[in-house]
């Protein structure tokens, strides 16, 4: 399976080149960057839990030598390296692995008009202990004594709609500044790289804001959010634009959902035209109490508000865009920390934090595609994600060096151009 998995990611992703045009920053590399950088993949597609783990596998198991060369890096080496890594040429691997995919109709069955990129923020670790300088700080109460403790946030932008786990990138947090903000740098982000692999970006209440709508308006792209009652003059003016009957209902999953689509709003907050969609969606849920089946009736009311006009994604699709974006907290958040160490601090390094969470991510991808495409066999396209991993993990028993289609890239380091005269 191993080997299989590599001759995948050459034929399909091209790994090979990615890893000849990692840069770092050592200026004599003893051991070659695309050395680390295969290190750290692997690590991650098999699902390897911490550096440590690492280098028992490069001590131990004799196929790791024809996969990174004579010269095994150690788990200081590569926490050292992937904070050195270049975190854009990073990004540029996800974008290249995501182009990849769409390049070969992977991405072309889009359920909607339009393509949505969610953004959300999640944190990663804490600790009262260990910090860096681009820690986050809070001040919590243990035991009635007030702590100090550091943390590290990101915002994750997911693409959802498909039935990969796809990552466009992350973008950490800094000291002092709040999620929006680092939403708004990580959109600037994607509109250089993902352009053409989102349409619209969708978020929680938060993100239903005059400047994030405006930068997206810019550009072309279009903003969807969930309204709460952190706006209330917002609620106050669609409950009243919809007290007459409901524009259209519909049996969908089990519920029996009313549409409101109210266009043309403004408040006082945003002045640019907004459309708002107001659903009411009621269903019974069938619970067990006292070991006999109780069915409750049970309601819930949602409110979005978008720049999307309904000529290209009706009410209906306004709802089930506004629900799938909590797939970003199962499908990315809750998986990769549960099963994929997301979570684990492997260096804190502000710079290595995010390189290696940039690795994580693409490595995911490039087993989760795997997995989706390359296993045809009856007898394998009921394996889980994780069973996957294992036998990739479990093949390099067997590996044997001609297996490997990118051997020369990790023989010897590649030494960086010196500008001046040759020192004899």
């Amino acid at each position: 399976m191993t080997a299989r998995f590599l001759r995948y990611l050459e034929k399909v992703f091209g790994w090979s080149a990615m890893m000849e045009r990692v840069r770092d920053s050592r200026q004599r590399p003893q051991i070659p960057g695309a050395t680390i950088l295969m290190c750290l993949m692997l690590m991650f597609a098999m699902r390897l839990k911490s550096l440590n783990a690492l280098e028992g596998q490069l001590r131990t198991v004799g196929a790791w030598r024809g996969l990174v060369g004579p010269r095994s890096p150690s788990a200081d080496t590569v926490a050292r390296v992937a904070a050195a890594f270049d975190t854009e040429c990073l990004r540029d691997f996800l974008s290249e692995a995501v182009h990849d995919l769409r390049r070969n109709k992977i991405l072309a069955d889009n359920p909607w008009a339009l393509r949505f990129a969610v953004f959300d923020a999640h944190e990663f670790f804490s600790s009262r202990s260990r910090h860096c300088s681009q820690c986050l700080v809070r001040e919590i109460a243990v035991k009635g004594k007030t702590v100090t403790e550091y943390y590290h946030r990101a915002v994750v932008a997911h693409l959802i709609g498909f039935d990969l786990p796809i990552v466009l990138d992350i973008e950490p947090l800094r000291p002092g500044e709040g999620e929006i903000t680092a939403a708004r740098r990580l959109l600037v982000h994607l509109l250089a790289r993902h352009a053409r692999s989102f349409d619209a970006v969708a978020g929680d209440a938060l993100y239903f804001e005059a400047p994030l709508m405006a930068l997206c308006r810019e550009h072309g792209k279009h903003l969807l959010a969930v309204v709460k009652e952190d706006n209330p003059a917002l609620l106050e003016e669609v409950a009243a634009l919809t007290k007459g009957p409901p524009d259209r209902e519909r049996d969908e999953e089990g519920r029996t959902a009313r549409y409101w689509d109210v266009e043309d709003l403004r408040t006082d907050a945003i002045q640019e035209p907004f459309r708002a969609v107001r659903v009411e969606e009621t269903w019974t849920q069938r619970r067990r109490v006292a070991g006999q089946w109780v069915e409750e009736p049970c309601k819930s009311h949602w409110v979005w508000g978008t720049t999307i006009p309904p000529r290209l994604l009706p009410a209906r699709q306004i709802r089930q865009v506004g629900h799938q974006r909590w797939r970003i907290e199962n499908t990315i958040f809750n998986a990769l920390s549960r099963d994929w160490a997301f979570d684990h601090c492997f260096h804190h390094d502000p710079a290595a934090i995010l390189n290696l969470q940039l690795i994580l991510c693409l490595a995911h991808l490039f087993v989760a595609c795997f997995r989706l495409r390359n296993l045809k066999d009856p007898g394998l396209r009921t394996l889980s994600l994780i069973a996957v991993t294992t036998l990739i993990l479990m093949g390099l028993a067997t590996l044997a060096a001609r297996d490997v289609p990118w051997r020369a890239l990790v023989k010897k380091p590649r030494q960086p151009a010196r500008a001046g005269p040759a020192v004899p």
